[in-house]
């Protein structure tokens, strides 16, 4: 089970997302850092999204969906660009600041693959943003990153 907090401005690109996860508005993952201790989310675990975790005014954004799939992900800027890379998800890493900066140095040497512009302006709009330039304004400053994206989809109820 994990808790996600998100800021307010995401939740009704979660929303549209539970209305229809095609929407072209819709944000059906997150992009995190490691948590501390390993202890990621797994395909299969329910996910609890809210606005305000932690606060008076914590509401739960939808009903929790479920990790549907998990990836790596290192986003860095070089110079006058940004770039994303993006692959299988690699747990060897979770605890081990060394690796996550080898890995961030070296993306392709643990098989991560670089987004080209069509593929970085979708995972933006995917991730609640208008564009990959909003997107990378939002990191700015938090930059280079490894993290993991979290996709989700629907609970099935049982019958």
């Amino acid at each position: 089970m994990g808790l996600y907090n998100f800021k307010e401005r995401f939740a009704p690109r979660i929303q549209r997302w539970a209305e229809d996860p095609t929407h072209p508005e819709a944000k059906g993952h997150t992009i995190r850092a490691p948590r501390k201790g390993g202890r990621e989310e797994k395909p299969g675990n329910a996910m609890y999204l809210y606005t305000e975790l932690r606060r008076k005014g914590a509401a739960r954004i939808i009903e929790p969906p479920i990790c549907a799939k998990r990836e790596s992900v290192v986003i860095r800027r070089n110079e006058s660009w940004f770039e994303v890379w993006i692959g299988e998800f690699l747990d060897d890493v979770l605890d081990n600041r060394l690796r996550q900066m080898l890995v961030i140095r070296n993306p392709d040497w643990r098989g991560l693959v670089l987004l080209d512009d069509a593929e970085c302006e979708q995972l933006a709009r995917r991730d609640g943003f208008a564009s990959f330039e909003e997107m990378m304004c939002f990191w700015d400053g938090r930059l280079p990153f490894y993290g993991h994206v979290f996709h989700w989809q629907k609970a099935t109820s049982a019958s």
